[in-house]
């Protein structure tokens, strides 16, 4: 028995191990926090500051909770172009400055980063060199979608999100009842 207890500590310690250190590859030069939670200044013109995580997650290796857009109170009773902050996510479980990125935040970071799929995600690398890591899932379920805070104007039903795959990462519009992850963006 002691032989086996042995193993099973010596087992866990080896993947908590594994996971400290295939999550701090993917956090470069991290520049702040607040509200316990990290950003990384990615040299963005726009000066937007990505979360290191998704909103339910601790770790960037992990996926983080699912979301339908807007839905904070149980209802859709507003078409705003911009989620307020009040049925923003970001603003509401990790506080002031946090917020959903836009369309256009998630349009910068497709245009003006490197892409590069690693294991199970994207490492985004900006062009001050930090990066961050956008998980995509394992073998089972090798898709993710973000939200933006942006109505799609034309279809009040739908929003817009950035949809990854393995080999694939482009905006696409979904209906806001969808349930998505989120990673959020700092704004003083």
């Amino acid at each position: 028995m002691k032989k086996k207890s042995f193993l099973l500590v010596l087992l866990f310690g080896i993947m908590a191990a594994t996971c400290f250190a295939l999550n701090n590859d993917y956090i470069a030069a991290i520049n702040a926090s607040d509200n316990d939670h990290e950003y990384v200044d990615l040299g963005l013109p726009s000066g937007t500051k990505w979360a290191t995580c998704d909103i339910g997650s601790d770790m960037p290796r992990a996926r983080g909770s699912l979301f339908k857009w807007g839905l904070m109170s149980g209802t859709y009773n507003f078409n705003p172009d911009i989620l307020p902050a009040s049925l923003d996510a970001a603003a509401t479980y990790w506080g002031k400055g946090w917020h959903i990125p836009t369309k256009e935040q998630w349009e910068e970071l497709k245009d003006k980063c490197t892409w590069t799929f690693k294991t199970n995600g994207y490492e985004v690398t900006g062009p001050n060199g930090n990066s961050i890591f956008l998980f995509v899932g394992d073998e089972a379920s090798n898709c993710c979608m973000y939200w933006s805070s942006s109505l799609k104007i034309e279809e009040p039903t739908s929003a817009w999100c950035i949809l990854i795959f393995k080999g694939f990462y482009e905006i696409e519009d979904m209906p806001r009842s969808n349930p998505i992850c989120i990673r959020p963006v700092w704004e003083e």
